[in-house]
């Protein structure tokens, strides 16, 4: 009886000990992500969820709310407004009436906050991959402040979609089509930047439409930048590159394409902004001397170059960065 209930007690023993391991190990190893996050986040995480499209973190460090998808930064609110702004206002100056502009991406509803500032906005369909940025468009109060409740204005209509199926099924027309997507770092956000997405696109638009897409940094990764503008020439019969500064991004590219000649009306007024004016828009369209368009090849489904440049472009200046040499 002595030696059952020692090997009784042998075996509870032997059975806690694992336990007492595993839970060891999970609350140091909450701790240890806790530490990585903040070395990646450099800020306290308000929210963190994973959707089966992408890691979504949104920090708040005093009156910096900023929101990373897949640990890539897509906005700090101290200085958003110069990339929704550059991103808005410029192409929308350049029709003469817009009414029906579709948003692909930007869930989080800032640039259709800048589309609502004028008046002749009748519609704004916006289309997201990912419902949880909606949901956060929609229901977070950081989200909310932000974007101004443009994403429940009755005007915007958030659509749950992958914008290049989306477009390749749309039958509407609008005035404006804005591209606010990913950088072109992996296969499924490469084929964005493609010639056929931007067929795709150009047949979306109204008569007198423009298009305009974010075409990532035109300093570092300027090959990538390139590309798009390359492309895109492809396919609009008049396409113009422009630049804004962007602290959390740095000097940042865009690319406008339309059916016909672009002019931006400098006679009509600008809605209230924190950063352009009439003359600061002109200077977005200079690009700094030590920047050009560098010859590429063209993007497309079948030759999704634009992923090797964007990596190689940034592993460079990675190497360079860390001291490795160029």
């Amino acid at each position: 009886a002595i030696k059952l209930l020692e090997n009784k007690r042998k075996a509870i023993l032997l059975g806690i000990i694992p336990l007492v391991i595993l839970l060891f190990l999970m609350i140091a190893g909450n701790r240890l992500l806790n530490v990585w996050d903040m070395k990646i986040y450099k800020a306290p995480i308000a929210l963190k969820e994973q959707t089966p499209h992408q890691l979504i973190v949104v920090t708040k460090k005093q009156n910096d709310i900023r929101l990373y998808l897949n640990r890539v930064i897509q906005f700090s609110s101290l200085d958003e407004h110069r990339y929704h702004e550059t991103l808005v206002h410029p192409v929308l100056l350049s029709h003469s009436n817009p009414k029906r502009v579709l948003i692909l991406g930007g869930g989080e509803s800032l640039a259709a906050r800048e589309v609502l500032k004028h008046k002749s906005i009748d519609r704004i369909d916006i289309i997201d991959l990912d419902p949880a940025i909606f949901s956060l468009a929609k229901n977070n109060p950081y989200f909310r402040k932000i974007n101004q409740n443009a994403a429940t204005d009755e005007r915007v209509h958030l659509v749950n979609h992958d914008a290049f199926t989306f477009l390749g099924s749309n039958t509407e027309q609008y005035d404006i089509i804005i591209s606010d997507l990913p950088d072109p770092n992996t296969e499924a956000t490469a084929k964005l930047y493609t010639k056929q997405f931007f067929m795709l696109a150009k047949r979306s638009l109204a008569e007198n439409g423009k298009f305009i897409t974010q075409s990532g940094e035109i300093y570092f990764s300027n090959r990538a930048f390139s590309c798009v503008v390359n492309t895109m020439d492809e396919v609009f019969e008049t396409v113009t590159p422009m630049h804004v500064y962007v602290p959390s991004f740095g000097d940042w590219g865009f690319v406008i394409g339309t059916k016909d000649t672009l002019a931006i009306d400098e006679s009509k007024p600008l809605p209230s902004l924190k950063y352009l004016t009439h003359g600061a828009i002109q200077h977005l369209f200079q690009m700094p001397k030590d920047v050009t368009i560098a010859a590429t090849k063209i993007n497309s489904l079948d030759h999704p170059v634009i992923l090797n440049y964007f990596l190689s472009d940034w592993q460079i200046w990675k190497q360079d960065l860390q001291g490795g040499g160029i």
